[in-house]
């Protein structure tokens, strides 16, 4: 699946990714960031071809790795593909909920 990262309240840039399992994945980032980032938008059934295909559309807007500068065009394409049925919406999970996620993340790293 594709999915758009930000840092929540409009961060400077947007992560543009592909994954299997988009909660180990935005675990994985969040732990990594000093920020709380929010999942703009989840595509279903969208692997590493399209995630290629997204990458070349904004590559005007590429800042540096997957990362995206967030211009009108970027966050028009992300408000057209949440409005379309076949669009997964993810659900933010809370502040509790994501630090259970990572202490069981961590418990299994550690063999606890």
């Amino acid at each position: 699946m594709l999915y758009f990262i930000q840092q929540q309240g409009g961060g400077r840039y947007i992560k543009i990714g592909c994954t299997n399992n988009i909660k180990t994945r935005i675990t994985q980032l969040q732990t990594g960031s000093p920020e709380r980032l929010k999942v703009l938008l989840v595509v279903n059934d969208a692997g590493r071809e399209v995630e290629q295909e997204v990458h070349k559309l904004f590559a005007s807007q590429h800042y540096g790795g997957e990362w995206y500068i967030p211009d009108d065009q970027l966050i028009s394409y992300i408000d057209k593909c949440n409005e379309r049925p076949d669009i997964v919406h993810y659900r933010q999970p809370s502040p509790r909920e994501e630090m259970r996620s990572i202490m069981r993340e961590l418990k299994k790293g550690v063999g606890v």
